[in-house]
Protein backbone atom coordinates (compact mmCIF):
# COMPACT_ATOMS: atom_id res chain seq x y z
CA UNK A 1 0.00 0.00 0.00
CA UNK A 2 1.45 3.23 -0.82
CA UNK A 3 -1.41 5.19 1.42
CA UNK A 4 -3.44 4.55 4.85
CA UNK A 5 -6.78 4.20 3.85
CA UNK A 6 -9.69 5.71 6.10
CA UNK A 7 -12.05 3.08 7.18
CA UNK A 8 -15.49 3.84 8.20
CA UNK A 9 -16.00 4.44 11.75
CA UNK A 10 -18.87 2.08 12.58
CA UNK A 11 -16.88 -0.59 10.87
CA UNK A 12 -13.98 -0.07 13.05
CA UNK A 13 -15.74 0.06 16.42
CA UNK A 14 -17.78 -2.96 15.68
CA UNK A 15 -14.63 -4.79 14.45
CA UNK A 16 -14.08 -6.52 18.04
CA UNK A 17 -17.79 -6.79 18.63
CA UNK A 18 -17.20 -4.51 21.88
CA UNK A 19 -17.53 -0.93 20.26
CA UNK A 20 -17.72 0.95 23.78
CA UNK A 21 -14.23 -0.62 24.10
CA UNK A 22 -12.85 0.29 21.26
CA UNK A 23 -10.92 3.01 19.64
CA UNK A 24 -10.22 4.06 16.12
CA UNK A 25 -7.64 6.83 14.89
CA UNK A 26 -4.47 7.66 13.58
CA UNK A 27 -1.17 7.21 15.36
CA UNK A 28 2.60 7.66 14.71
CA UNK A 29 2.46 3.76 13.79
CA UNK A 30 -0.12 4.53 10.94
CA UNK A 31 -4.34 4.32 11.44
CA UNK A 32 -4.99 2.02 15.03
CA UNK A 33 -8.29 0.00 15.87
CA UNK A 34 -7.21 -1.02 19.97
CA UNK A 35 -9.91 -3.03 21.74
CA UNK A 36 -9.26 -1.61 25.55
CA UNK A 37 -10.69 -5.11 27.85
CA UNK A 38 -10.13 -8.25 27.86
CA UNK A 39 -7.46 -10.58 27.94
CA UNK A 40 -4.01 -8.62 27.24
CA UNK A 41 -2.53 -8.17 24.49
CA UNK A 42 -5.59 -6.72 23.95
CA UNK A 43 -6.47 -6.89 20.28
CA UNK A 44 -5.50 -4.57 17.47
CA UNK A 45 -5.00 -4.08 14.03
CA UNK A 46 -2.42 -1.10 12.78
CA UNK A 47 -2.38 -0.20 9.17
CA UNK A 48 0.48 1.68 7.38
CA UNK A 49 1.98 1.73 3.54
CA UNK A 50 4.57 -0.39 5.01
CA UNK A 51 2.12 -3.16 6.55
CA UNK A 52 -1.22 -4.69 8.38
CA UNK A 53 -0.26 -5.85 11.73
CA UNK A 54 -3.08 -8.16 13.90
CA UNK A 55 -2.63 -8.56 16.87
CA UNK A 56 -4.72 -11.27 18.91
CA UNK A 57 -4.90 -14.55 20.49
CA UNK A 58 -5.65 -17.20 18.48
CA UNK A 59 -4.83 -17.84 14.68
CA UNK A 60 -8.71 -17.97 13.74
CA UNK A 61 -8.85 -14.40 15.76
CA UNK A 62 -6.17 -13.41 13.75
CA UNK A 63 -7.42 -14.47 10.10
CA UNK A 64 -10.88 -13.50 10.71
CA UNK A 65 -9.48 -9.82 11.83
CA UNK A 66 -7.62 -9.95 8.56
CA UNK A 67 -10.10 -10.83 6.22
CA UNK A 68 -12.50 -8.09 7.61
CA UNK A 69 -9.86 -5.53 7.40
CA UNK A 70 -8.69 -6.56 4.22
CA UNK A 71 -12.59 -6.92 2.69
CA UNK A 72 -13.07 -3.07 4.25
CA UNK A 73 -10.11 -1.60 2.66
CA UNK A 74 -11.18 -3.01 -0.56
CA UNK A 75 -14.61 -1.82 -0.05
CA UNK A 76 -13.54 1.87 0.87
CA UNK A 77 -11.23 1.69 -1.58
CA UNK A 78 -13.86 0.69 -4.40
CA UNK A 79 -10.71 -1.91 -5.17
CA UNK A 80 -8.46 0.85 -6.78
CA UNK A 81 -6.01 0.02 -3.48
CA UNK A 82 -3.75 -2.86 -4.12
CA UNK A 83 -2.86 -5.02 -1.54
CA UNK A 84 0.55 -6.44 -2.21
CA UNK A 85 2.73 -8.50 0.02
CA UNK A 86 6.64 -9.23 -0.01
CA UNK A 87 6.69 -10.94 3.40
CA UNK A 88 4.24 -11.87 6.19
CA UNK A 89 5.73 -11.56 9.97
CA UNK A 90 4.29 -14.45 11.83
CA UNK A 91 4.67 -13.10 15.24
CA UNK A 92 3.78 -15.87 18.28
CA UNK A 93 3.85 -15.44 21.98
CA UNK A 94 4.43 -18.27 24.24
CA UNK A 95 4.69 -19.21 27.67
CA UNK A 96 6.43 -22.18 29.70
CA UNK A 97 5.34 -22.39 33.68
CA UNK A 98 6.73 -24.99 36.29
CA UNK A 99 10.31 -25.02 34.38
CA UNK A 100 11.62 -25.84 38.01
CA UNK A 101 13.21 -22.51 38.98
CA UNK A 102 13.31 -19.11 38.82
CA UNK A 103 13.07 -17.47 35.04
CA UNK A 104 16.19 -15.86 35.44
CA UNK A 105 18.19 -17.95 36.56
CA UNK A 106 17.12 -20.36 34.42
CA UNK A 107 17.97 -18.45 31.28
CA UNK A 108 21.85 -17.30 33.28
CA UNK A 109 22.47 -21.42 33.62
CA UNK A 110 20.80 -22.55 29.92
CA UNK A 111 22.38 -19.72 28.00
CA UNK A 112 25.03 -17.65 30.18
CA UNK A 113 26.71 -19.28 33.10
CA UNK A 114 28.25 -21.97 31.20
CA UNK A 115 29.85 -19.86 28.57
CA UNK A 116 31.10 -17.95 31.21
CA UNK A 117 32.39 -20.43 33.73
CA UNK A 118 35.54 -20.65 31.90
CA UNK A 119 36.37 -16.72 32.26
CA UNK A 120 35.55 -17.04 36.29
CA UNK A 121 32.92 -14.75 36.35
CA UNK A 122 30.56 -15.89 39.38
CA UNK A 123 28.72 -12.81 39.94
CA UNK A 124 26.51 -12.51 37.29
CA UNK A 125 23.09 -14.41 38.68
CA UNK A 126 20.12 -13.47 35.94
CA UNK A 127 19.04 -12.74 32.49
CA UNK A 128 16.73 -10.77 32.01
CA UNK A 129 15.68 -10.51 28.27
CA UNK A 130 18.01 -12.92 25.56
CA UNK A 131 17.12 -12.81 21.80
CA UNK A 132 18.53 -14.84 19.05
CA UNK A 133 17.82 -16.49 15.74
CA UNK A 134 17.39 -20.12 14.72
CA UNK A 135 17.81 -20.79 11.45
CA UNK A 136 16.59 -24.03 10.09
CA UNK A 137 17.92 -25.01 6.46
CA UNK A 138 17.64 -21.83 3.52
CA UNK A 139 14.83 -20.90 4.27
CA UNK A 140 13.18 -20.77 7.77
CA UNK A 141 14.50 -18.25 10.51
CA UNK A 142 12.85 -17.68 13.79
CA UNK A 143 14.32 -14.47 16.01
CA UNK A 144 13.25 -15.39 19.55
CA UNK A 145 13.18 -13.67 22.47
CA UNK A 146 13.21 -14.94 25.72
CA UNK A 147 12.51 -13.46 29.19
CA UNK A 148 11.31 -14.68 33.04
CA UNK A 149 7.92 -14.30 33.13
CA UNK A 150 7.62 -10.82 35.16
CA UNK A 151 5.45 -11.08 38.25
CA UNK A 152 5.18 -15.27 37.75
CA UNK A 153 7.50 -17.64 39.56
CA UNK A 154 9.22 -20.04 37.54
CA UNK A 155 8.01 -18.92 34.24
CA UNK A 156 9.56 -18.39 30.93
CA UNK A 157 8.15 -16.48 28.45
CA UNK A 158 8.76 -15.83 24.45
CA UNK A 159 8.40 -13.97 21.50
CA UNK A 160 8.56 -14.97 18.20
CA UNK A 161 9.36 -14.00 14.63
CA UNK A 162 8.63 -16.25 11.80
CA UNK A 163 9.66 -14.14 9.13
CA UNK A 164 8.71 -15.72 5.14
CA UNK A 165 8.63 -14.59 2.24
CA UNK A 166 5.36 -14.26 0.13
CA UNK A 167 5.78 -15.13 -3.32
CA UNK A 168 2.92 -15.53 -4.79
CA UNK A 169 0.65 -12.36 -6.64
CA UNK A 170 -2.47 -13.47 -4.98
CA UNK A 171 -3.24 -11.50 -1.27
CA UNK A 172 -3.62 -14.28 1.28
CA UNK A 173 -7.09 -15.07 2.05
CA UNK A 174 -8.11 -15.86 5.77
CA UNK A 175 -7.68 -19.53 5.39
CA UNK A 176 -4.46 -19.12 4.21
CA UNK A 177 -3.70 -16.78 7.12
CA UNK A 178 -4.66 -18.94 9.45
CA UNK A 179 -2.87 -22.10 8.19
CA UNK A 180 0.05 -20.45 8.01
CA UNK A 181 -0.27 -19.09 11.64
CA UNK A 182 -1.00 -23.05 12.32
CA UNK A 183 1.78 -24.02 10.31
CA UNK A 184 4.52 -21.82 12.19
CA UNK A 185 3.18 -22.59 15.72
CA UNK A 186 3.89 -26.57 14.63
CA UNK A 187 7.22 -25.69 12.94
CA UNK A 188 8.14 -24.27 16.29
CA UNK A 189 7.19 -27.12 18.99
CA UNK A 190 8.62 -29.76 16.41
CA UNK A 191 11.76 -28.08 15.54
CA UNK A 192 12.40 -25.29 17.63
CA UNK A 193 11.47 -25.26 20.86
CA UNK A 194 13.81 -28.22 21.99
CA UNK A 195 16.33 -26.56 20.89
CA UNK A 196 16.35 -24.38 23.86
CA UNK A 197 13.58 -26.16 26.74
CA UNK A 198 15.82 -29.81 26.95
Amino acid sequence: MSQIPILDRRFCLDLFGDPYNTSAGTSEQGFIITKHSGRLPYPSVIINPQRIQIIGHESFEVADLYEKVTNEIVRVTNGSLPLFYSNIGLNTEHEWNDIGENGETWLTDRFIQNGLRQIDRPYITKTLDLRFEVIIGDDQRFNIQLQPRKGVSNSLYAAINDHRIWTSITTPDKKVVEDLLDDSVRELKQKVFNIFLT
